[in-house]
């Protein structure tokens, strides 16, 4: 491993004080983080019981996740908040927080103005608590078997001060020609409309070439700005500047166009765990105040979103305004206790399988490729689908639809792995460009895994990570190819 830069210090892969083994010190603790929290619950004297009902999943969801954090700070003095472990959990740790809090806010009053299906249902408090503790058990399977898979110990990744630009040049300018591409199909198939179902309704009717193309583009942006920033991150003290001019940039553009918040939360978070893991170390405070600020945004653009002019949104709007955890939550509602679709995908390949078909390209399936979100939208509600809208399912809807409490255990220990398996990789490598680049894009894209369906990582890594990687890496090959050449010219 190539030496550490400032300010981490360089230090051997020392074993750390009683991590051989589990002591009964460690497992008393764990045990007792999560009395700690149901504790609280159970004598919090301001909440009502419809409160409290709702709450001892969230306690158990939230433990499970202090369990993971405290270990792996407590075996790993190197441990980052950014791990993509870490991230995970915390991913999680909102889509299961977030819903309950909003409902003991309103009272359990679901009004149509955030989601119809729950207005039209009104849970009542054990139907959201039942939702809640499908998350508690993802979340304590996806902790416990991330913790028995993941490497003790790790150190900090020293950046690769690399000779020449051209890997960033290169996916500068695959970026601008992935910006023009749209420019293109406006020219040739009409502008899509201002609103977001509008130019989902007007991606949905291209052709189906244009329509991969368009999503292989649109994919691979994300990819080449993370690229583009695990560059400038490895020359930090050259190009903070620049850094901090192509965040804000990107950030005013998106809130202008009122494009995708996702997308936008996703290059924010991906900066700043470059500098966490390349530069300095950033303190769970600052994490945390970031976090509260781009909540704030997240809600704003979602209100902006939906209008055809800009404006800015009023107090009343982002009270009313929903967001993608409750979406989430409401899929799983929905399916189990509105159109009682539990176990709606056992003895059918097709969706079960559906994630898997999603990595072959439709022209070679002799049958129309389907997902989880796009059968739900197109089952149960028709008329949304029509009009362009669409509506997200999440891992808790998988296994309702699937087999139950059993699959969702089986899936949290499976991200469990494969995110330690992953974590192991990190912290054996180098920090090249495109190894921090593909580190980091897996830590922002994981949540897809727990907002959408588990393997739906597969198709998006095939079709947004790797062509814009390949796509970079050849046309940086062709930049140094015509630089040596303009050299032989000029020495001739």
């Amino acid at each position: 491993m190539s030496a550490n830069p400032e300010p981490f210090p360089q230090r051997p892969l020392a074993p750390h004080a009683g991590t051989s083994r589990i002591s009964l010190r460690f497992a008393a603790a764990v045990v007792g983080i999560y009395l700690v929290a149901l504790l609280v619950v159970a004598f919090a004297g301001a909440l009502d019981a419809a409160s409290r009902q709702v709450l001892w999943p969230v306690a158990a969801t939230l433990a499970s996740v202090a369990v993971l954090v405290l270990t792996i700070r407590w075996r790993d003095r190197f441990a980052s908040y950014f791990e993509i472990g870490v991230v995970y959990a915390g991913v999680v740790a909102l889509y299961a927080v977030v819903p309950p809090v909003i409902a003991m806010i309103t009272h359990f009053e679901f009004s149509p103005d955030r989601d119809g299906r729950l207005s039209a249902g009104q849970p009542t408090p054990p139907q959201v608590a039942s939702i809640i503790w499908w998350y508690a058990i993802y979340a304590a399977a996806f902790c416990a078997f991330y913790l028995l898979a993941r490497p003790r110990h790790s150190l900090p990744i020293a950046p690769d001060r690399f000779r020449g630009w051209a890997v960033p040049i290169s996916a500068a300018i695959l970026l601008v020609v992935a910006k023009l591409f749209d420019v293109v199909v406006a020219l040739l198939f009409g502008a899509p409309g201002g609103t977001y179902s509008e130019s989902y309704l007007f991606a949905r009717g291209l052709p189906v070439l244009w329509r991969q193309m368009a999503n292989v583009f649109q994919g691979m942006e994300i990819t080449l700005q993370i690229v583009i920033l695990a560059a400038l991150f490895c020359h930090y003290r050259r190009t903070k500047w620049i850094i901090l001019i192509f965040v804000a940039a990107l950030v005013c553009w998106t809130v202008l166009r009122r494009g995708a918040r996702t997308d936008l939360a996703i290059v924010v978070i991906a900066a700043m765990q470059l500098r966490d893991l390349l530069v300095r170390r950033i303190s769970f405070r600052a994490i945390a105040a970031a976090g509260v600020a781009g909540f704030a945004l997240f809600l704003a653009i979602s209100v902006l979103r939906t209008e055809s002019a800009f404006r800015m949104p009023t107090a009343e709007e982002l009270s009313v305004s929903g967001t993608d955890f409750e979406g989430i939550f409401d899929t799983a509602y929905d399916l189990k206790y509105l159109q009682q679709a539990s176990g709606a995908f056992r003895g059918k390949p097709a969706l079960l399988f559906a994630d898997v078909a999603g990595v072959v390209p439709q022209q070679f399936l002799p049958f129309p490729k389907t997902s989880a979100a796009l059968w739900y939208v197109i089952t149960y509600y028709p008329t949304i689908f029509a009009e362009g809208g669409g509506l997200a399912f999440g891992v808790v809807a998988e296994a309702i639809v699937g087999y139950g409490a059993i699959e969702l255990l089986l899936r949290g220990a499976f991200v469990g792995i494969l995110l330690a398996l992953l974590q192991r990789w990190y912290v054996r490598g180098r920090g090249g460009v495109i190894f921090m680049a593909f580190y980091v894009w897996m830590t922002v894209m994981s949540y897809q895994m727990c907002r959408n369906t588990t393997l739906s990582i597969v198709s998006q890594t095939l079709y947004r990570f790797v062509p814009a990687v390949v796509a970079t890496l050849l046309l940086a090959a062709a930049l140094r190819r015509g630089r040596q050449l303009r050299r032989r010219l000029l020495a001739s």
